[in-house]
């Protein structure tokens, strides 16, 4: 069986050397000679104290994509970390963090839900802890092993010609410039993340909870209780929350607030593996805990709960058009032309928000098919 992650070329007798090959073998040779003492370097998070003994890790600007983590320091010894960044060299900072604070071993990891730059690291607490517990929902632990390790490879090439694109348009810059500062960042930390992506080291987790909408599974650790909670289907349909509730504190993945100041993903929906119909209600039974801080996936740190309740809304506002549309007949051609996405977004806004109008069109249809309301809190069909 092929290693998940190895890439291998063969370049036999029969099979002509192409200059596509020679391009490939150059540009493999510039990735992996990136020097490893540029993983020490590079600072890929932001560090801050959020609540005592609660420290989050904001993925810095100028990183083409990656997840934000948390270190929850245990009373008794150790510490839990929450997401786990996009691969190995991410891990491995958030464990050098750990250390410094002195929190060391890690010994639960929560994966939030399927998506690399949530356990793409994972592999950096297994090997320096091989009994740490890498928890997820049973959902994410079927899907993972499958989507998440397909889409890497889907990617990849994208990313390669992305490094090209952002070392030409360094180079057309001056060196000293608060653009080249950025760009560097940039570019050095997609070529750590490529030597890792083409020798790459999954660790999936290895607690599966089959966790039922408003089941919780407790961590009593002395004086700190940690709830991981699974309210229901929204970005995907394994997102778990970490619950510190006597700090206040829940820590949500991607469930809502990425920062974008796009409906789609701000209010938490997804046209992929989650529901857009259900989100709504899932993000009404996170709004029911006591918190003031939420520590998102992408936004940052979000205090009090006005940003959930606006995902809410948008939610609904959304799901309500679409429900009005198929109640009169619209096709869903008609349909993405009555409800485009935003002027000038980025192109994965675009067909983010595309798929969230297909994904409700058809979730509608099906329920209508089988008799089936939609969720509480959305318009009925």
């Amino acid at each position: 069986m092929p290693i998940p992650g190895r890439q291998h070329m063969y370049l036999g007798k029969h099979k002509p050397f192409s200059f596509k090959v020679l391009l490939f073998l150059i540009f493999s040779t510039l990735i992996l000679s990136t020097p490893k003492t540029e993983a020490a370097q590079y600072q890929h998070f932001g560090w801050e104290e959020i609540k005592p003994g609660v420290w989050f890790g904001k993925v810095l600007p100028n990183f083409f994509q990656g997840g934000n983590v948390s270190i929850v320091a245990l009373p008794s010894g150790g510490s839990m970390v929450v997401d786990t960044g996009n691969s190995e060299v991410f891990g491995q900072e958030i464990l050098t963090k750990v250390k410094s604070l002195g929190l060391a071993p890690v010994r639960y990891v929560v994966n939030t839900h399927l998506h690399q730059d949530h356990l793409g690291g994972n592999m950096a607490f297994k090997l320096d802890n091989p009994n740490v517990e890498i928890l997820a929902h049973a959902n994410t632990c079927r899907d993972a092993p499958t989507k998440t390790i397909s889409r890497m490879h889907e990617r990849l090439p994208g990313i390669e010609r992305g490094l090209i694109d952002l070392r030409a348009q360094l180079s057309a810059l001056a060196k000293d410039s608060i653009n080249a500062t950025a760009l560097e960042h940039r570019i050095q930390g997609t070529e750590l993340y490529l030597l890792d992506a083409h020798h790459f080291n999954w660790a999936m987790p290895n607690v599966c909870l089959d966790m039922k909408p408003g089941e919780i599974k407790v961590i009593q650790d002395q004086g700190r209780r940690i709830e991981i909670r699974y309210f229901g289907r929204g970005h995907t349909a394994g997102d778990l929350a970490v619950y510190l509730p006597q700090e206040k504190l829940i820590a949500v993945g991607d469930l809502w607030g990425f920062g974008s100041g796009f409906i789609a993903s701000d209010a938490g929906l997804d046209g992929r593996e989650g529901s857009v119909l259900e989100t709504p209600l899932t993000l009404k039974s996170i709004s029911q805990l006591d918190f003031d801080v939420a520590l998102t996936g992408h936004a940052g740190a979000l205090i009090g709960k006005s940003s959930l309740q606006r995902a809410i809304a948008l939610g609904e506002q959304t799901i309500a058009k679409v429900a009005e549309a198929n109640e009169r007949g619209v096709t869903i051609g008609a349909l993405l032309q009555s409800m485009p996405p935003p002027e000038k977004a980025p192109a994965f806004v675009v067909d983010g928000w595309t798929s969230v109008v297909v994904r409700a069109f058809e979730e509608i249809e099906l329920r209508r098919m089988w008799g089936l309301p939609l969720p509480n809190g959305s318009a009925s069909p």
